[in-house]
């Protein structure tokens, strides 16, 4: 007995499973279901009323099935494809909008780190190299001094007091400024002359006010000891009888404003003219005021770990 001759005992036409199913199948075909089930299951419906010759119905619904299968595809396709030229361009903008696209890829982040430490390296590079040049000028002018003797003690000397001074200490006019160095690189200095200091024989103008600046990123300051550990100011200078000047010696220091930002090297100079470098962080060690000496064992300034400067 055929699947649809199966209960065909009273007589009465029943209608063809297949046909049901044929029908049901072409209708899901709309939700992208396949549509060869339902074309076949319509034509074996179609095949089994005939066979059974009035026994048997369903042809209709056989045929609605086929004729579903075939049709619906066909009109979804171009349906589906005019949504989805709407549709896509619509996402990908809105996707766009919110999770910007990243433009680097992996290596050019990268690079662009490795550039950002290229300039940095340059700039650093760029301030250690003006603060070697200062340091030269400061040589030239204490040169200067030894011959002008602004100070008016009467003695051919090195100012050792601090750096300022070389710029705005007074003549004897007292208006006009000795100027041996300009006056950015004069406020560079961390630790300068007070007003008054030397009474009112000596003048220097008045910077209570100041807060020192870096200059290119570096800090200056007048060295306190020699390699021996003696002071390097030994002559008085003005009424007020302070140690300000020395007549053979001085040393001067420049270093980073910020260490491994503006710079790594700490610079100093002495009446030689030669200036040697070290790449010691400041913050940490504190700042190089004493000229390195030979028994400076144990002492991260000592002179064996310094190098002249290129």
């Amino acid at each position: 007995m055929q699947p649809d001759q199966a209960g065909i005992v009273s007589g009465q036409p029943r209608t063809s499973r297949a046909a049901k199913w044929s029908l049901i199948c072409g209708i899901l075909s709309f939700l992208c279901l396949p549509a060869i089930p339902a074309i076949i299951l319509g034509i074996i419906a179609l095949v089994a009323i005939n066979d059974n010759k009035g026994k048997l119905r369903g042809t209709g619904l056989a045929i609605a099935g086929i004729v579903t299968a075939v049709l619906i595809p066909i009109v979804m396709i171009p349906v589906i494809s005019i949504i989805a030229a709407f549709a896509i361009p619509n996402l990908l903008t809105a996707r766009t909008q919110q999770a910007p696209v990243n433009i680097w890829t992996a290596d050019e982040e990268f690079s662009q780190g490795q550039n950002d430490e290229i300039i940095l390296t340059e700039q650093m590079a760029a301030n250690e190299k003006s603060a070697v040049a200062l340091l030269k000028l400061l040589v030239s002018a204490e040169a200067i001094w030894r011959q002008q003797d602004p100070d008016g003690n009467g003695i051919k000397d090195y100012w050792t007091y601090d750096i300022s001074c070389l710029h705005r200490m007074l003549r004897a006019d007292g208006t006009t400024k000795v100027a041996f160095i300009p006056s950015d690189y004069a406020r560079a200095d961390v630790n300068t002359a007070e007003f008054g200091d030397f009474g009112e024989s000596v003048g220097i103008e008045d910077w209570s006010d100041l807060i020192p600046e870096p200059k290119n990123g570096y800090y200056f300051q007048a060295m306190e000891l020699d390699e021996t550990g003696a002071p390097y100011s030994l002559e008085e200078v003005g009424e007020t009888g302070i140690k300000a000047a020395n007549k053979t010696k001085f040393g001067f220091v420049a270093y980073p404003a910020e260490y491994g930002q503006t710079g790594r090297q700490t610079f100093i100079v002495n009446e030689q003219g030669m200036i040697y470098a070290i790449g010691i962080n400041p913050d940490i060690y504190g700042v190089a005021l004493k000229w390195p000496g030979n028994d400076d064992s144990g002492d991260p300034y000592a002179q064996s770990n310094w190098k002249v400067a290129e």
